[in-house]
């Protein structure tokens, strides 16, 4: 009878231990966020934010803008402008994000230029009045002659943001990572050995882009 007690005692403390090991919040299970992988520790609370524009879009360089109101959106456009950042030169101040809801509502502009590379905007998080966007950047082929622009603009619920700060999971030397609203911040055009090859496998903490104070109106 002794045994027999024993035999089960044993089961069941196996099937306790396999039971915490399929656990999805068992370090054992095996499950990790790709995210928190690429990213690293991440800085504040999470804030709701919303994709207004994303695909290909009409920037001749990296940029990073941020806004907290339509002028300020209107006085970005007008240093990119000023700058020569558009593909197809446009004329008069460019049209607002819409359906942004300037009320409640900030906005933040990721885009890579000329590339055939995609971005994806994971999290947005925010701490005090500034907040940080961690992007995901997809590698594609070669630049083809049809000129591609990738893009991504979200609106987040936070108002007012005193600065942005952007961490990539990679990237290429020189992309924008840090703006204030109402002005652009832009890249520095690297020389060919400074451009590195995408990770294999997606990006690691080690690949993580430090949040220092990009260009402004392209100087």
């Amino acid at each position: 009878m002794k045994a027999a007690k024993s035999h089960l005692g044993h089961a069941s403390g196996a099937a306790a231990l396999a039971l915490v090991l399929a656990w999805p919040g068992s370090a054992s299970a095996g499950h990790r966020d790709p995210d928190r992988m690429a990213f690293g520790k991440m800085i504040g609370g999470k804030v709701h934010f919303a994709t207004v524009w994303r695909g290909n879009g009409n920037w001749k360089y990296p940029f990073l803008i941020a806004a907290n109101t339509e002028s300020e959106w209107n006085q970005a456009m007008a240093e990119v402008g000023a700058d020569n950042g558009f593909i197809v030169k446009t004329t008069g101040d460019s049209q607002p994000p819409s359906p942004v809801e300037w009320s409640r509502e900030s906005v933040v502009l990721v885009a890579l230029g000329r590339s055939s590379d995609s971005v994806d905007v994971r999290e947005v998080r925010c701490k005090r009045h500034q907040l940080h966007i961690y992007v995901h950047l997809q590698p594609g082929g070669p630049v083809g002659e049809v000129d591609q622009s990738p893009h991504q603009l979200v609106a987040v619920t936070r108002k007012p943001i005193d600065a942005v700060a952007v961490h990539y999971d990679w990237a290429p030397p020189g992309m924008p990572t840090f703006v204030k609203p109402g002005h652009v911040a832009t890249s520095s055009q690297p020389t060919a050995g400074e451009i590195p090859s995408p990770p294999v496998g997606g990006g690691s903490a080690d690949s993580l882009s430090a949040p220092t104070p990009g260009t402004t109106n392209g100087h």
